[in-house]
C-alpha cells in the first residue's frame, strides 16, 4: 500500500482550516460570554438599586401605619393620612412597574442564553473521527482484514503472497483460481513488459468475455515495437501478421497501425496516431488478464482505490471533531466525486440512442449527430430541390453548409482512471 505523504500546501491547508475552526469557536465563546455579562449587569442593578427602593417602600408603609392605624377610635383619615396613603399607593405601582419590567429584561437575557447554547454547542459531546471499525478490536476483525488481502493478492495475480498468507494464518479459500502458475507467468510478464504470453493464452483458450482486450493488447504490442526503435519493426510486421483475428472487426485501427509502424517514432507525436500510444494501459490490461482466472474484484483494491480519494480530506477533519449523531456507520461525513460516464451516444435531433448501425457523426463545425438525422436532411432537401443526389447540407445547430463526405464517425473510447491519481481523460477520438 502506499504511503500518504502531506506536502507544503497540504500542511498549509489543514493548519489554515484548525485556525478557522479555532476563530469559530472563539466567535461562539465570545457570543455566550457577552450574554452571560448582560445577566450579570441586570443581576448587580437589582442587588443595589431595588434593595433600596424596596426599603423605601418599606419604609412608608410602616409610617404609614403609624400615622393611621394606631388609633382605631377615628372614623375618618386626616388629610395628611390620605396624602401618606396615596404617596405609598404611587411607589408600590412605580415598583411593582419596574419588578414586571425588570422581570421581562431578564426573562429575555435569560431566554437568548438558552438559545445561544442550543445553537453554539454540541448537544452531545464532541469525540475526534474516528473509524467505527477497529481491526485489532477482536479475532473476526482480524480473519476479515487477513482475508481481505489474501483475496487481494490472489485477485491481482500475486499468488506467492496469497499462498505464503494463507499458510501463515487460518484463512478459507473461497475462491476457485484455476491455472495459478499460468496466472502469476502473465502478471509477471506484463508487468515486464512482454505481452506475448498473454496473447499466446487467449489465442489458445478463446474465453467467452474477452471483449476487446486482443484489440487492445496486440496494439500495445506493437506500439512498444515502435517505441523501442527500426530494429523491432521486422518483429512487429511478424506480430501484425500472426495476430490477425483481433483486427477483422476493426480494419480501420489496423489500417492506422501499419500507418504508424511506416512513420516509425514520430507517430507517436503525430495527430493521426498518437492515440494508439496509451501509457495507462498497462495496468488496466493486467488486472483484466487477472480476471479470466478469477472473475471477482477484491474489497480490498475499491477500498484503496474509492478510499484514498478521501484521506487527504478525513485527515483534515480528524481534529476538528464530529457529533456521534451525525455520522452514520455506513457512510463518509464526505462526498466523493468520480468520472461519470456513459455508454452510450444521444441524438440531440432524433433523441435516440446510437449503436454499430447507427453512429455518431462529426461534423465539420464540430457539432455531432446521429448517422441517421444525417440521411433524414438530405433526404428532405432532396425532395425540396428535386434532385437523385446532394452532398451538401446545413447543420442544424449553426448555419454552416456541410458535405457529405467531410462527415466523420466517432468513435468512443473507455475511461481511464487511475487508481490513485486523476488522470486526463480523452473522451473520443476521430478517425479519418
Amino acid at each position: 500500500m502506499k504511503r500518504l505523504r502531506f506536502d507544503d500546501e497540504q500542511g498549509s491547508s489543514w493548519l489554515s482550516m484548525r485556525r478557522m475552526f479555532n476563530c469559530r469557536q472563539e466567535e461562539k465563546v465570545n457570543a455566550i460570554r457577552a450574554c452571560a455579562g448582560e445577566i450579570r449587569f441586570n443581576a448587580c442593578e437589582y442587588l443595589i438599586n431595588w434593595s433600596k427602593n424596596l426599603e423605601m417602600v418599606e419604609n412608608s408603609l410602616i409610617n404609614m401605619r403609624t400615622k393611621l392605624f394606631l388609633n382605631y377610635n377615628l372614623e375618618e383619615v386626616s388629610i395628611t393620612g390620605q396624602i401618606l396613603m396615596e404617596t405609598a399607593a404611587e411607589r408600590a405601582a412605580k415598583v411593582a412597574k419596574e419588578a414586571a419590567s425588570h422581570h421581562k429584561l431578564m426573562h429575555l437575557h435569560i431566554s437568548k442564553m438558552g438559545r445561544l447554547i442550543d445553537k453554539q454547542v454540541d448537544r452531545h459531546f464532541i469525540t475526534p473521527f474516528r473509524g467505527t471499525f477497529d481491526l485489532n478490536d477482536s479475532k473476526l476483525s482480524r480473519q476479515l482484514t487477513i482475508a481481505m488481502i489474501y483475496d487481494f493478492s490472489m485477485c491481482n495475480g500475486l499468488t506467492d503472497t496469497g499462498v505464503a498468507l494463507k499458510k501463515m494464518s487460518d484463512v478459507d479459500e473461497k475462491y476457485s483460481i484455476t491455472e495459478p502458475d499460468t496466472l502469476q507467468q502473465i502478471v509477471s510478464d506484463l508487468r515486464e513488459g512482454d505481452i506475448e504470453s498473454s496473447l499466446d493464452y487467449l489465442e489458445a483458450a478463446q474465453p467467452e468475455e474477452d471483449g476487446n482486450i486482443r484489440t487492445y493488447l496486440h496494439t500495445q504490442l506493437i506500439t512498444d515495437n515502435i517505441e523501442l526503435g527500426s530494429n523491432n519493426y521486422d518483429k512487429a510486421v511478424k506480430d501484425l501478421r500472426r495476430f490477425k483475428s483481433p483486427f477483422v472487426d476493426d480494419r480501420q485501427k489496423f489500417k492506422h497501425l501499419v500507418g504508424a509502424l511506416l512513420v516509425g517514432k514520430p507517430s507517436m507525436i503525430d495527430i493521426r496516431y498518437k492515440y494508439l500510444f496509451d501509457f495507462t494501459n498497462r495496468e488496466i490490461l493486467t488486472l483484466k488478464m487477472a480476471s479470466f482466472f478469477i472473475p471477482y474484484e477484491a474489497p480490498l483494491k475499491n477500498l484503496m482505490r474509492f478510499g484514498m480519494h478521501a484521506m487527504i480530506q478525513l485527515g483534515d477533519l480528524f481534529p476538528v471533531g464530529f457529533a456521534p449523531a451525525a455520522i452514520d456507520d455506513n457512510e463518509l461525513p464526505i462526498e466523493i466525486g468520480f468520472h461519470a460516464t456513459h455508454s452510450s451516444f444521444t441524438c440531440p435531433i432524433l433523441k435516440e440512442q446510437c449503436d454499430a448501425e447507427n453512429p455518431p457523426m462529426r461534423l465539420i463545425c464540430g457539432h455531432v449527430i446521429s448517422k441517421d438525422a444525417i440521411n433524414r436532411l438530405t433526404t428532405s432537401i432532396r425532395q425540396q430541390r428535386n434532385s437523385s443526389r446532394l452532398s451538401k447540407f446545413k447543420c442544424p445547430y449553426c448555419p454552416r453548409e456541410q458535405l457529405l463526405e467531410n462527415t466523420r464517425q466517432v468513435d468512443f473510447l473507455k475511461w481511464c482512471e487511475s487508481d490513485y491519481t486523476d488522470e486526463e481523460v480523452q473522451l473520443f477520438q476521430f478517425f479519418n
